[in-house]
């Protein structure tokens, strides 16, 4: 994920562990930070469950280029929606928010400016076959075709 606009584009790299489990985040974050990672916790309060019991989310949080590059080099990824995100990012600083897997493999082999994404903020992209066009995807019942 990239977070914080920073010359206009997503330029900050962020990996964000969400659990239930408070001992698990507070576990984990004992662990990275003896690594040498940059990272915080924070919780969420969710949903009441038909219970009527908060529902708490509990998150771990890897930021910055130092530490997301040390998490690729001691942890990785097999995630391809992952690791296209960082590929993109490693080759040009930033990587597009709201995109799919297959834009982003389009990016990454040539035939798409990532640039334009930055460029139309808030909508969201995918690729059409067969005619391989950009749809905006605002709404369900609005699209429209950018070329």
């Amino acid at each position: 994920m990239f977070k914080r606009k920073q010359r206009g584009v997503h330029s900050y790299p962020v990996i964000k562990i969400t659990s239930k489990s408070r001992v698990l985040i507070s576990q984990l974050f004992g662990i990275v930070s003896k690594v040498g990672f940059t990272c915080h916790t924070y919780y969420d309060e969710g949903k009441i469950c038909p219970s009527g019991k908060i529902s708490l989310t509990h998150h771990l949080v890897v930021s910055g280029s130092k530490s997301i590059e040390l998490w690729m080099s001691k942890i990785g990824s097999k995630s391809p929606i992952q690791m296209s995100k960082y590929l993109i990012w490693k080759r040009f600083g930033f990587c597009p928010p709201h995109t799919t897997l297959a834009i982003r493999k389009s990016i990454l082999d040539g035939k798409i400016d990532p640039f334009i994404f930055e460029k139309m903020p808030g909508m969201r992209f995918e690729l059409m076959t067969p005619a391989n066009h950009l749809i905006d995807q605002r709404s369900s019942d609005y699209e429209h075709s950018v070329y």
